[in-house]
């Protein structure tokens, strides 16, 4: 893959992104630093950048959000405001008891887990 500024950009507003940002809200800050980038060359790049595996895309209610930080985990997303939050939890138990009851072999995996968050659970 060559080098392209608008990439770059891209790849470093969801790198520093504290959440996990849709395309709108990539365009939306790649745009404040680069005024003529187009949506469509900010969605090309975000493909692009799944396809090699340096962010990830995570669908939820049909809008998709990416994220960067490439480390195994899993994500917790709230019903109520729709904030997703990274979980880091160890799943080393329950990966290895499900392949010991159904004979399967687990290369990788990704949980989601939706509920109410304690912002959410407060009001």
């Amino acid at each position: 893959m060559r080098y392209s500024i608008q990439r770059e950009l891209v790849l470093q507003r969801i790198l520093s992104a504290k959440i996990h940002p849709t395309a709108e809200w990539i365009f939306n800050e790649v745009k404040k630093e680069k005024s003529n980038i187009s949506f469509g060359t900010v969605y090309r790049n975000l493909t692009q950048l799944i396809d090699r595996g340096l962010i990830r895309l995570i669908q939820f209610n049909g809008i998709a959000h990416y994220d960067g930080n490439m480390n195994p985990h899993n994500h917790f997303i709230c019903n109520e405001c729709s904030q997703i939050y990274d979980i880091e939890i160890e799943l080393e138990d329950f990966i290895s008891e499900m392949e010991l009851k159904t004979n399967h072999y687990v290369s990788s995996y990704h949980i989601k887990v939706r509920g109410t968050c304690r912002k959410c659970k407060v009001n």
